[in-house]
């Protein structure tokens, strides 16, 4: 890669984000009515949400829930409080269910089931 050329400019505005596409904006929205939403879409209770049940599912509908909801501008403490984990772990939580995003179909379908009933 030669200093000008394409790739390294493309790499350059990768490692500085300005590949991201900006992000629509969206009427912020409450604890309450993302787990609401993610209750209708995935069958499973608010209790078995916020549960520290370690079933698949589960958790990636809880994942799911904590990447909209940092998405929509809920704060941490706000989502660990709505799905029963520690404040610190919202976060690892977001970057583990990004990076498992492409290979985890469950996911893809879990966040576009979410979030489209999120909007309303």
């Amino acid at each position: 890669m030669n200093l000008g050329s394409e790739d390294f400019v493309e790499e350059i505005r990768h490692r500085v984000g300005e590949h991201r596409k900006t992000r629509a904006s969206f009427k912020r929205l409450s604890v309450e009515d993302l787990l609401g939403a993610a209750e209708k879409s995935s069958g499973l209770s608010r209790e078995e949400l916020s549960s520290k049940s370690r079933d698949r599912r589960t958790v990636a509908v809880r994942e799911a829930v904590i990447v909209v909801g940092r998405e929509r501008g809920i704060s941490n403490s706000e989502l660990a409080k709505g799905v029963g984990i520690d404040p610190s772990a919202v976060t690892r939580r977001v970057e583990a269910a990004r990076a498992r995003e492409t290979k985890t179909p469950d996911l893809k379908r879990l966040r576009k089931t979410v979030r489209p009933k999120a909007n309303g």
